[in-house]
């Protein structure tokens, strides 16, 4: 491990404003974590200044490597990207907000010289963030671990390093609506904990992840990775089947107690809108994740690449799996 090299995967987009503190934040914490460094920065269709920076940091730097994609095509395609971009022993994937402390990469990188294969960084404290935002990231990895067929951790983002084996795992499955998060536990290997309080984004960036965004990683997170749709459908029309068959006779029960009239109607009423309710969710769940299947199908590449600087050419040859461009 001692000639071991590690690369370091930032995805961006619209970051003119931080990109430079995040870039000299990193050179500073990591220029001897190991013999061979590089950074490979993914600029995803910035339409600010992010790439023409960016350039400027390749030029000065030959271990900055750069992956300008066509359009923006969302950070989890970002990610991969960056992975099929890089050359190092180790790989660690963090934002470019600085919220991933880079001094974590030290605690990782000892972890995987001890044997570790994927190493997450798990977040003890969510500093500048809202309560809502927190009970429903809580909500999110608890459902998640709950529902996933292998072990999920809890309060861990993207920010992970992981060996070379794994790296080449993640990118031959065929995903195309990939989640980084559930691809590194589902292919299994040695994985261990750090715990790092996450610092609040630098103050020239507005957070990315809105409700809109969150909302459509949770349901790509969801429907990758289970059966559930199809379940809860079945489960939840056996459950509805047995409430009518109860709904009459639980009704006229109620309404002889009170003295009133017969309840039943009302019964039925709310049993039928139940139904109705249950049954367009569960339509729209399948819908989901057949148009996910369908995406898959049709096999469009995962990302397009625009430009590629610091490369050599025989990196460049065979760099993409999942992308396309020159």
């Amino acid at each position: 491990m001692i000639g071991a090299s590690l690369t370091v995967v930032v995805p961006c987009f619209n970051e003119a404003e931080i990109i430079r503190e995040v870039h000299r934040s990193l050179v500073e914490s990591l220029a001897t974590v190991c013999e061979s460094l590089e950074f490979v920065y993914v600029d995803d269709g910035s339409v600010d200044a992010t790439l023409d920076l960016l350039r400027d940091f390749c030029r000065a730097d030959s271990r900055v490597k750069v992956v300008s994609l066509s359009r923006n095509f969302g950070q989890e395609a970002a990610q991969i990207a960056g992975l099929a971009a890089a050359s190092g022993d180790a790989v660690v994937v963090m934002d470019a907000d600085l919220q991933d402390t880079p001094e974590v990469v030290h605690d990782m990188l000892e972890r995987w010289r001890n044997g570790a294969d994927v190493v997450y960084a798990v977040r003890t404290r969510r500093e500048g963030e809202s309560m809502l935002k927190r009970g429903m990231a809580a909500a999110f990895y608890r459902v998640q671990r709950r529902l996933a067929p292998f072990d999920m951790p809890l309060n861990a983002g993207n920010f992970r390093l992981m060996d070379r084996r794994v790296v080449d795992t993640v990118l031959a499955m065929p995903d195309r609506l990939p989640f980084l998060r559930g691809m590194t536990p589902w292919a299994g290997f040695r994985h261990e904990p750090t715990y790092f309080r996450r610092r609040p984004a630098l103050k020239a960036r507005k957070s990315k992840y809105n409700l809109r965004l969150s909302a459509k990683v949770a349901t790509d997170a969801f429907l990758s990775f289970h059966a559930t749709p199809a379940r809860f459908a079945l489960l939840t029309g056996v459950l509805l089947l047995a409430l009518a068959v109860l709904a009459l006779p639980l009704g006229d029960a109620a309404a002889r107690m009170l003295g009133g009239g017969s309840a039943g109607w009302k019964i039925v009423l709310v049993a039928f809108l139940g139904v109705s309710g249950v049954q367009l969710l569960a339509i729209g769940l399948l819908g989901e994740q057949l148009g996910r299947v369908q995406q898959e199908a049709v096999g469009r590449p995962l990302y397009v690449v625009k430009e590629r600087l610091g490369f050599d050419a025989s990196t460049v040859a065979g760099a993409d799996s999942k992308g396309d461009g020159p």
